[in-house]
């Protein structure tokens, strides 16, 4: 049984492909220009309009599926996010469900609608992907500029392009201390040296001129990582120390002694700018984006990831899963050492270490993190006596949980069946 790596080895062409197959999938073509005529042109007759219909349901096994038995539920606010910023902003449609927990659009010119509900606080979709292809993260969105300045990704030194030069995320959690997983720093039983390391901050879009890219000083190894092994070893973390100090806001680590926060259930952020078009078990994903993807997950319990179903027995205590049982929404190649990101009552930390995974967004094959927490004493031996974290900004105040799906509208076309199925926490 493979675990695929989730990280870009730093040295190899596959993602240099996968850039290629991403970029001719986001190509469109729009045409314009001016007029000499002072002729008004013949009117012309609007196409035939269409619409989406679908129903929210109350998900009672959490299996994602709209099961017999499993009611309608009324109230449930759905907008069309034209702008794909995953608000409802002013002059976008927007509907309730009603008492059969069904809505609709009508009237809709022919176009691609992001077909986006928001569930109020206390609910969780079981449902959250729109199985198009048109995600992100795989099954997630652009993230806000601005919203996590403690993000990092791991660059090639040599290329001068972020976008092609990416392999692996991290997070700032002191002035000049990135923590990310230590698989990032092994292509082909080579490890990286520090000189050929860049890091990228202060920005969430890889782009020449974004952010501040600084050179790598020294690379800390957590002593257990044994590169033979690989992830299944355990000890999946290593340090970065950056050639000089940045002042930007840094992200505290969930503490032993905060088991609370990743307690099965917990809803859980994902970052990173890694594939978002998963493939089969044997094949590349492909899909990279330029702008920083995050998506939201349930922590699962180290005995549901180690069913027989599941990973069988692999997952250490050190080690936390996090995901859907039907899949859909995960992180991938080259999200590797990536935050997994909880709640702490005022602000975020850092609870787990994008660190692999069998496949990407597979059902009952949930991502594998390493578990800060077990390691909180080894960060605090490296970094020594670093000055108190900046405080991360606080999240926004809950305006509750979105997902969405992904419809290309013709002329004339009903589109029916967006079921989306949630469940009370």
């Amino acid at each position: 049984m493979l675990y695929p790596l989730r990280s870009h080895f730093p040295f190899g062409l596959a993602h240099f492909w996968s850039v290629l197959v991403g970029l001719g999938l986001a190509l469109s073509i729009s045409a314009c220009g001016g007029g000499g005529s002072s002729r008004p042109l013949p009117p012309v007759s609007a196409p035939p309009t269409g619409r989406i219909e679908g129903s929210h349901f109350d998900d009672l096994n959490g299996d994602g599926l709209r099961d017999p038995g499993e009611p309608g539920l009324p109230g449930i606010a759905t907008f069309l996010d034209l702008n794909g910023n995953g608000r409802l902003d002013p002059g976008e449609p927007s509907t309730v469900s009603d008492a059969s927990g069904n809505f609709r659009f009508s009237n809709l010119p022919p176009g691609t609608y992001r077909v986006t509900a928001l569930l109020p606080p206390g609910r969780v979709f079981t449902t959250p992907r729109s199985g198009l292809g048109l995600e992100r993260i795989v099954g997630g969105r652009p993230a806000p500029e601005g919203a996590f300045p403690w993000m990092v990704a791991l660059l090639r030194a040599a290329e001068p392009d972020p976008f092609q030069a990416q392999f692996c995320g991290g997070s700032l959690i002191a002035p000049e201390w990135v923590v990310t997983a230590a698989h990032c720093f092994f292509d082909e039983g080579r490890q990286v040296n520090p000189q050929d390391l860049d890091l990228l901050l202060g920005t969430n879009r890889l782009q020449i001129g974004a952010g501040q890219r600084i050179r790598a000083a020294q690379i800390v190894l957590n002593p257990g990582y044994n590169p033979q092994v690989g992830q299944l070893g355990g000890n999946d973390i290593a340090l970065v120390r950056l050639s000089r100090p940045v002042a930007l806001a840094t992200l505290p680590l969930v503490q032993p002694n905060q088991t609370n926060l990743t307690a099965p259930g917990t809803a859980a952020t994902i970052l990173g700018w890694g594939a978002t078009f998963p493939r089969a078990l044997d094949q590349e994903p492909s899909g990279f984006p330029r702008d920083l993807q995050q998506a939201t997950v349930p922590i699962v319990s180290n005995a549901v990831c180690n069913a027989p179903q599941s990973y069988n027995g692999t997952i250490l205590d050190t080690m936390l899963c996090a995901g859907f049982p039907q899949g859909g929404v995960d992180t991938c190649q080259a999200d590797s050492g990536g935050p997994l990101i909880v709640s702490s009552g005022t602000g975020f930390a850092l609870a787990g270490i994008t660190s692999f995974g069998r496949g990407c967004a597979q059902p009952n094959f949930y991502g594998v993190y390493t578990r800060v927490s077990s390691f909180a004493g080894f960060v605090q031996s490296v970094i020594g006596s670093a000055p108190s974290p900046t405080p991360a900004p606080s999240p926004p105040p809950p305006t509750g949980t979105t997902a969405s799906f992904v419809v290309n509208l013709r002329e004339g076309e009903v589109v029916s069946g967006l079921n989306f199925g949630s469940r009370a926490q």
